[in-house]
C-alpha cells in the first residue's frame, strides 16, 4: 500500500505575482493576458520528496524560486532623498495683530461684521422674545 502526503498551505499572490511561503519567494508565471490572479488565494503544496507545486483553482501554475522580491523603483533612492528639498515646516495658522479676531467681543471690536451696530444704537428685541 502506497501512501500520498502532502503539506498545502494557503498563501496571497502579491500584485508582482510573487508568493512568499517559508521565507522563500517563488515568482508564479503570468498564465492568461487577460486574467491575473493577483491577490487572489494560492495553495502551495509540498509533497515527501520535497518537490513543490503552487495551485490556483485547481490548475497547477508555472513558477521559479527566486532570492528575493522584486523591489520596483528602489534604484537610486537613496540619491533623490539625499537631493529632495526638505519640506517647509507646516505651522498652524494664527491670525495677524490687526485681524478682527484679536480684539474681544467685550469691547467691540467686530469689525466689518454685518451684525456689528453702531455705538448708541438701540438693541432690536429678538424674534422669539414674548411681547
Amino acid at each position: 500500500m502506497e501512501k500520498i502526503f502532502r503539506l498545502e498551505r494557503e498563501r496571497v499572490l502579491s500584485n508582482d505575482w510573487v508568493v512568499r511561503d517559508e521565507n522563500r519567494f517563488y515568482q508564479v508565471e503570468g498564465q492568461s493576458q487577460h486574467h491575473a490572479p493577483a491577490k487572489s488565494q494560492v495553495t502551495v503544496c509540498e509533497w515527501e520528496d520535497g518537490r513543490m507545486e503552487i495551485h490556483y483553482r485547481g490548475q497547477e501554475l508555472r513558477w521559479e524560486e527566486i532570492e528575493a522580491r522584486p523591489v520596483a523603483g528602489r534604484q537610486g533612492d537613496e540619491a533623490r532623498v539625499r537631493e529632495a528639498p526638505q519640506a517647509a515646516t507646516k505651522r498652524k495658522w494664527r491670525p495677524g495683530p490687526d485681524h478682527p479676531w484679536r480684539g474681544g467681543y467685550r469691547e467691540g471690536n467686530l469689525g466689518s461684521s454685518p451684525l456689528a451696530r453702531p455705538a448708541g444704537a438701540p438693541l432690536l428685541a429678538s424674534a422669539s422674545a414674548s411681547p
